[in-house]
Parts: structure tokens; sequence; C-alpha cells
């Protein structure tokens, strides 16, 4: 099977996360009905490091579907427009984007031409997560580069995690992520009841392996903690747990950790709690007085959007609301 070149595919994913992906491709075990599951697949560096991983798995079949997640379109004047245009052009696919009617640009073709053909066996879903339907089938490896929100994350919660075997992986690709308070809450609330054994991070992914089965009256009960939780208490506790238990699988830790605690100052800024904000980012300050220098640009990158980019990400992402 001819290998591709993962480096001259447009992404933003670091090596480290682009090998742990290639990892995990080959090393999950699959039995004959199993599926992997993408979200977010950008112009598919991350699609084909899975891929590569599967064409070196010996227990994939054809009958296991790689099946992907992404809208690929976007808002052709907002945010996440300029990523697109600027690797586009970076990678000399620009002209592969499709402008559409209400200002809206498409660019499955661009993730077309970095990953197609192929020898594994692929259903390519272009939807919005609202959108998105059970696969009655076991999931074996799960790769999440999409919801920032709880809001959102809970579609998949919703509709994937049922599925999701006994030993299955999961990359959550931006759990080290300034902007993903209530993400990592919800992530924490399934460490605390058992569902999930923590792996080894990569950049801001974070991998787990699925120790408990999950079923409906489990996802409804994660739902219900999620409303009336204290958010920041999650992700300090989480944090604690990664200091007290997991410190020597943290990659860059000096780096990568502050973003949680970075987290909390976010959303209490965002709910309009500005004191209690305070009193986190003091607290940041003087238990981290000579930071990584990539927390300053963390920093910088939240005050420049007022410490809310909520309103921008609706913008690009119309279909979900996250109201």
């Amino acid at each position: 099977m001819e290998k591709r070149d993962l480096n001259s595919i447009p992404g933003m994913i670091e090596l480290g996360e682009q090998a742990l992906l290639v990892k995990h491709g080959s090393d999950i075990q699959l039995n004959d009905e199993d599926v992997i599951i993408e979200y977010g697949c950008f112009f598919g560096r991350s699609t084909n490091c899975i891929i590569e991983g599967l064409k070196l798995n010996k227990t994939y079949i054809k009958s296991n579907k790689f099946i992907l997640y992404d809208s690929f379109e976007c808002k052709k004047d907002n945010l996440f427009s300029i990523q697109v245009n600027k690797y586009a052009k970076k990678y000399n696919v620009d002209h592969l984007i499709i402008e559409k009617a209400g200002g809206v640009i498409d660019f499955r073709k661009i993730f077309e031409h970095f990953t197609l053909p192929t020898e594994i066996t692929l259903e390519i879903n272009q939807c919005n997560l609202h959108e998105i339907k059970h696969t009655n089938k076991p999931i074996a490896l799960m790769h999440i580069d999409a919801p920032k929100y709880y809001e959102e994350f809970k579609y998949i919660l919703d509709n994937h995690f049922i599925d999701l075997k006994l030993g299955s992986i999961i990359v959550f690709q931006d759990f080290f992520y300034h902007w993903s308070a209530t993400l990592v809450a919800c992530i924490e609330i399934m460490f605390q009841n058992g569902f999930l054994a923590f792996n080894l991070t990569k950049a801001s992914s974070l991998s787990v392996t699925v120790i408990k089965k999950f079923n409906m009256s489990d996802i409804n009960s994660i739902d219900v903690s999620m409303k009336s939780a204290n958010i920041t208490g999650l992700i300090e506790k989480i944090i604690q747990r990664i200091i007290d238990t997991h410190q020597s699988n943290i990659d860059r830790i000096d780096q990568f950790l502050p973003r949680l605690m970075l987290c909390n100052v976010q959303y209490l800024y965002e709910m309009g709690n500005i004191h209690e904000a305070m009193r986190h980012l003091m607290n940041y300050i003087i238990n981290y007085p000579t930071p990584h220098y990539m927390v300053y640009n963390d920093l910088s990158d939240l005050a420049q959007y007022r410490f809310s980019r909520r309103q921008f990400y609706q913008l690009d992402h119309t279909m979900i609301n996250l109201e």
C-alpha cells in the first residue's frame, strides 16, 4: 500500500499528534463490524494519519468502515475562513474552494484531493452536528476535532458514546485549549464516573480508553450533571488529577496544563463573573511567575476577543445553536 506524505497535507495538528493517531489506528483491535469515527477532518491530515495506521493494522478488514463527519464549509468572511484560505493558498489548492450561495465557502474538494483514492473503506458525511445519526456499530476508535462547547459535544455524546466498545480509544483534539471549558468539565465528569481511563497526551490532544460501557441512562445523567455543574470546580479537579497521577504522560506540561487554568478564566469572564475570573488569573500568576511563553499568546488570544469567541463561532458555524 502506498504511504502518503502526511506533512504535505494542510493541517493544524502537530507531529506528535500525527504519530499518536497513526499508532492508535495501527494498534486498535478490530472485529468484523467495528467502525472508526472522526469529527472534524478539515483538509485531511488527521484523517490520513488514521488511514496510515489502519493500513498497518493486521486486524483491519474492508467491513471496518472509517466514518467521517465534517461540514466542509464555513462563512466566507469570518474567523475560520481565514484559516481555510491561508492553508489552501500555502499548499496551492485554493482553486478547489467553491463559493456557494449565502456567503459560504466549501472546501470538501480539498479534503478529497488529499485523501482519495484510498484502500480504506470511507464513509464521508458532509453535515452539521445536529444531523448525525447512530451508527449502530461498535466503535473502536473515535477522533474528535470539532466541539469546543458542551452544547455541541452533546450531539456526539447522544449519538455515538453508547456504541463505544470496552477498550475503545477516544482522542479529544482540543482538550488542552483555553476555549474548551465546558468540554473539559464534561470529560472530568466521565472520569469521575469511571467511564474513562487516562492514556497520554500529545500537544493539545488527550487520549483515553473506555473502561465502562455507556448506556442512555448514563448519557442522560451526564447531561443532568452538566446543567447544574460547577464548571470551574470540575476543571480544577481535572487539573489536580493530572498533577497527582499523570504528569509523566503529559506532553510539555508547562505549556499545556496552564491552558486548563486559563479555561477557568475564560469561562468566568464569559459568564460575567469578572471578580472570580480575576481571582483565578491572579492565583495563576502567583503560582506560575515564569510561565511558558506560549501562555502569553493564549492570554493575548483571550483578550483579543474579550474572553469570548462564542458569537464568532456561531457566525462560522451557523447551523449549530449554542443557546
